[in-house]
Order: structure tokens, then sequence, then C-alpha cells
């Protein structure tokens, strides 16, 4: 069976079974042994400060590292995908464009280091494009890709993770906090708490009707609603599986907003539910990206019927 289901999910890119286990043996297990970021953000610092470098710099290394460490902690880098850190980038909407090219680059020092010491292959800091000073408009999943994404997530492990980020608007780091207790079905709410939000975002988002209908027959959820270890492969499954090829930057929770918006046309609620304090950011980032009649294509997205069409 499981050999069945991967070749379904290679055979279109022409890659075979073998040589999938060969670059997993290459580029996954090769780094199994390697240290988790914590230490490996310790073991810079020492050197750093060892090399005489300046205590300004030191100090901006040692913050901006420290926020990356505690964000994945207990994680490796090789375990890390570039959907990742730009989610983490770009999961605070009050961050500037300066502050986020000024962590990326901090970012991008830690996987040179563990480049020289063999403990990931490449840098996927480089791989992500520096933000404008000023931001351009977030870029969403049209209709049809959350449709795909919705219906194939399911095959690899990641319904809750798509179902929430799409329709719940959860932050990418959240969606990563998140235990399936916080999902209260009977309540028709998700609880965004202090161990998952951040300490002002902490709110309870409604659940509406498209969420249930998709997260309903898998009721109750229990544990972390995403396996960290296994969020690499099963992300990369899922894009050839849904056809995406660019992911967009923080997509599902920009997708959240802009159709939210776009149907209700309240930058109130959109900002509650987004666990934004004010609706500037809401107006700033989201208003007139999608037009009423798509946000009701998107909201009215419900799973296949027993024909196999997706109902809507």
């Amino acid at each position: 069976m499981d050999a069945v289901k991967a070749h379904a999910i290679l055979s279109p890119h022409s890659v075979t079974l073998h040589e999938a286990a060969q670059y997993y043996l290459k580029h996954v297990i090769a780094y199994r042994n390697s240290p988790p970021i914590s230490e490996i953000v310790e073991r810079m610092l020492v050197e750093s400060e060892r090399n005489d470098r300046r205590d300004r710099t030191v100090q901006d290394l040692k913050w901006r590292l420290n926020v990356f460490a505690e964000q994945f902690s207990g994680r490796r880098l090789s375990d890390l995908t570039v959907e990742e850190i730009e989610g983490w980038i770009y999961e605070d909407d009050e961050w500037s464009g300066r502050s986020r090219i000024n962590y990326l680059t901090k970012v991008s020092q830690i996987f040179n280091y563990a480049i020289k010491h063999g403990w990931v292959e490449s840098n996927l800091a480089e791989r992500i494009d520096r933000p404008s000073v000023e931001d351009s408009d977030p870029e969403i999943f049209k209709v049809e890709q959350a449709e795909q994404l919705l219906r194939n997530a399911g095959d690899h492990g990641l319904l809750p993770y798509i179902s929430l980020g799409l329709f719940a608007g959860l932050r990418s780091a959240e969606l990563m906090r998140l235990d399936g207790q916080d999902v209260k079905f009977e309540d028709r709410a998700v609880i965004v708490g202090s161990e998952v939000a951040k300490k002002r975002s902490r709110r309870v988002v409604e659940m509406c009707d498209a969420l249930f209908a998709w997260l309903g027959p898998i009721q109750p959820l229990k544990g972390p609603i995403v396996n960290k270890q296994e969020f690499r492969e099963n992300m990369i499954g899922l894009k050839a599986s849904a056809g995406i090829e660019s992911w967009p930057r923080n997509g599902l929770r920009h997708s959240f907003g802009s159709y939210h918006l776009a149907l209700y046309g309240d930058g109130g609620k959109t900002a509650q539910q987004m666990g934004h304090r004010s609706t500037d950011i809401v107006h700033n980032h989201y208003k007139t990206l999608v037009l009423k009649a798509e946000a009701e294509k998107f909201w009215a997205l419900k799973p296949a019927a027993r024909n196999g069409s997706t109902q809507q």
C-alpha cells in the first residue's frame, strides 16, 4: 500500500521509488544525527564571542538567533522547509520589511555555519526572496488551488493543517504548535491559547461551516495536529499532488484574510479572527485583493460528495 501511494505521487514526475529512496538516504537520513537548532545557536554564539566580534554584533546575533531557535524548538535545520521559514518570517504582520531582512540575514548565517560542519546540505534562507522595505500585497491561493490542497491534504496527513490555515487564519507557527484538544467541535471554535499564539494575539476563532465540513468527519483530533518530524516530506508530497509549484508566503493565512474581508466587508471581524490589534493591517493588506464572488466560492468549498465531485 505504501509503495502504491508513493508511486502515484512520483509517477507524474517520472521518478522511480528507487530514485526517491536513494535521495531520501542522501538528503534526509544523512543529517538525522545533527544537533538541534538550539545547540547550533549556542556553539555559534560561543565562537562569535571567542573571535572577539563586537558586543553589539554579538548581542544582535544572540537576540535574533534565539528567537529563531525558540520558534523551532527541538527541530534540526535539516528538517525545516522553505515554507516554514517563510511562514515564520511573515507571521508577524507588524514586522517591517527591514526587520524581516535582518532576521533572514541571521538565519542565513546559521545555515552557512551548519553547512561548514556538515549538519545540513544547503542554505534554505538563501532561497527566500528578501522583501522590499515597502512590502507588496500578499499572495494568496486561488479558489481552485485551495480546493486541490484540501482534496489532497488527507493523503499526506495535513488536512487539519491546511483546513485550519485556510478557514481559521492561523499563522503557520500557530498551526505547528496547535493541539487537537484546542479544536472544540461542540462549541464550533478553535482556542488559540498562550502556548500557541503570541501573547497579544491569544484568541478564540470561530469554526465556520467550511472548516467544520472538512474536519468534522475526522473528529476528535488527538495530539498535535502536525507531525513535525514528517512535515517536510508530507508538504513535498502534498504540493506535488495538488499541483502547487510555488507556495505563497504565509499563503494559507493571507488567503483567509483576503476571502474573509471580501465576503463580510467587516475589517473589525477579520482583525479579531486573525489576532490583529487594529483594522489598519487588515485594510492595508487584504482590501480589494479578491472579489466577493470569488470569496463566496471559497467559503462554499466542501469535501467531495459520493460521486467524487467537490460540493459547493
